[in-house]
């Protein structure tokens, strides 16, 4: 399994790298300038931190299910009679793999249709 392949991957998890050392300079920083409220800094910003990684999170979700949903509406419409429909794999990753192998076999479904079509013919 080759997870950080994909590149919305690789941004998700650099965000939340770069919100965890924030969040720890931040911190340090309060501290060690012995600043009289440093337990409300640090307390306000890994509240901060959590709400980072949250968002971050929720909108790289949604965005998978976005291309999911997408996915499944293609795999309806080649139910249904629609020979051309194909998801888009364009990207890396394993989720665009299995995508590929979802046309691939459309491809192959689509070609013995045709050549029992053929056969019937004759």
């Amino acid at each position: 399994m080759r997870i950080l392949v994909n590149q919305k991957i690789k941004r998700l998890f650099s965000r939340v790298l770069i919100f965890f050392i924030l969040f720890t300079a931040v911190s340090v920083i309060c501290v060690s300038l012995r600043f009289h409220y440093a337990v409300y800094c640090v307390l306000l910003s890994s509240l901060a931190l959590g709400t980072a990684v949250f968002v971050s999170m929720y909108l790289y979700f949604r965005e998978q299910n976005k291309i999911m949903e997408d996915a499944v509406l293609q795999i309806k419409d080649y139910i249904s009679g629609d020979r051309n429909a194909r998801i888009e794999c364009d990207d890396e990753g394993e989720l665009y793999r299995l995508f590929h192998e979802v046309n691939s076999l459309v491809s192959i479904l689509n070609a013995h249709a045709e050549n029992e079509g053929r056969s019937k013919n004759l």
